[in-house]
């Protein structure tokens, strides 16, 4: 939160649109009949109990399937602290981004261009950023193989500071933080997750756009993840 990715998913919307590319984006705020998709899937502040279950097969179908991935969500999630209403909200989570993921991989969808506000990298942060521990550098490998991924991947980055600043700004705080000590806690081991997920990343078939917020604008990110798509698309 605060690195600036929702504003450059709606950059990267209107670039592609204007390049003759109508992408489906799943993010805050976003509503759309253009793809016969409901907005239980594509507006993430409405993700409930009806996206959960509108993904209901396809997520069940990846999760029996990729059990090493399965064991390896359910175990990170009990080392979480909080206790068992945190283990609720952060299995549903990341169900709900894998559901996503496996429900749009459907062959009715699979010729769209979906731009994931959160997607399945996020779950790392679900399940292995903690206020009470370091981040496990291990289990970020771990992650990054059993993970199924976008075929593009973009990780923002942003130093601590700027993170904790915007996060007070926005009062976006995670449930899991209940105090300043704990946000600068929970702010550093997300920093250190996604700079040692990034480096893991390189060695995955998901084409990696690392990009610093402080540096880059929006377009400028627009622009790297247009020339990836147009790649993609025309191999």
């Amino acid at each position: 939160s605060g690195c600036g990715k929702t504003t450059a998913i709606y950059a990267s919307r209107d670039f592609l649109l204007e390049k003759g590319i109508s992408p489906l984006v799943i993010a805050e705020g976003e509503s759309t009949t253009k793809f016969q998709i409901n907005e239980c899937i594509t507006d993430s502040s409405k993700h409930g109990i009806r996206t959960d279950l509108t993904v209901f097969f396809p997520a069940l179908f990846f999760f029996l399937i990729n059990i090493r991935f399965t064991f390896f969500i359910i175990r990170n999630v009990f080392k979480l602290s909080g206790g068992a209403s945190i283990y609720i909200t952060v299995l549903r989570s990341v169900w709900r981004k894998i559901g996503i993921l496996a429900y749009l991989k459907k062959i009715k969808y699979k010729s769209l261009v979906v731009l994931f506000d959160e997607g399945s990298v996020h779950s790392a942060h679900n399940v292995l950023v903690d206020v009470s521990s370091d981040v496990d550098v291990a289990a970020i490998k771990e992650f990054s193989k059993l993970t199924p991924f976008a075929d593009i991947t973009v990780i923002q980055t942003a130093s601590e500071s700027i993170l904790v600043k915007r996060i007070h700004e926005r009062g976006d705080w995670s449930p899991r933080v209940n105090n300043e000590e704990e946000l600068n806690k929970f702010t550093k081991n997300s920093v250190r997750l996604y700079k040692n997920l990034s480096k893991e990343l390189q060695k995955s078939p998901t084409k990696l756009l690392v990009i610093n917020s402080m540096v880059s604008t929006p377009k400028n990110i627009a622009e790297q993840l247009s020339s990836l798509i147009w790649e993609i698309n025309n191999k």
